[in-house]
C-alpha cells in the first residue's frame, strides 16, 4: 500500500487545539527520545492518521470522544500490515496545566 505525506505537517483546520496540543507534545517526546515521526500520513480508504513511530511501528491516534467504543472502532480502523499497535489517546479530559498535558502524553508512549 502506498502513502502519501501532507505538505503541511501539523493541519490544524480541522483540529481542536486540545487535539493540537496534544499532537506537538507527542511529536516532541518522540523525536526527544530519537524516534523517526510521520505526521498526517494520508491512507488510501482509510483516511490520515494523527502521528506515526517509525522506530515502534505504533501508530498513535488522538480522540476527543468521551466513550471507550469510539476509541476502539479508531484502533481497529487504522491497525494494518506493518503497525504493531495502534494508541488511541484520549483527550476529552485533558489536563490544563502544560507540563501535566506533557506528563499525561508521555504515559502513552511506547518505548522499544
Amino acid at each position: 500500500m502506498k502513502y502519501t505525506k501532507r505538505k503541511q505537517p501539523l493541519r490544524i483546520r480541522n483540529d481542536s487545539f486540545k487535539h493540537w496540543i496534544v499532537k506537538s507534545v507527542l511529536i516532541f517526546e518522540l523525536e526527544r527520545i530519537g524516534h523517526e515521526v510521520e505526521i498526517e500520513l494520508y491512507l488510501p480508504g482509510i483516511g490520515y492518521c494523527d502521528v506515526v513511530d517509525q522506530t515502534a511501528c505504533i501508530q498513535y491516534e488522538i480522540d476527543g470522544m468521551k466513550n471507550s467504543g469510539s476509541r476502539n472502532t479508531k484502533a481497529r480502523k487504522y491497525l494494518r500490515p506493518g503497525i504493531r499497535d495502534v494508541i488511541v489517546i484520549p483527550i476529552h479530559k485533558l489536563p490544563t496545566d502544560i507540563n501535566e498535558i506533557r506528563s499525561y502524553v508521555r504515559e502513552f508512549i511506547i518505548v522499544d
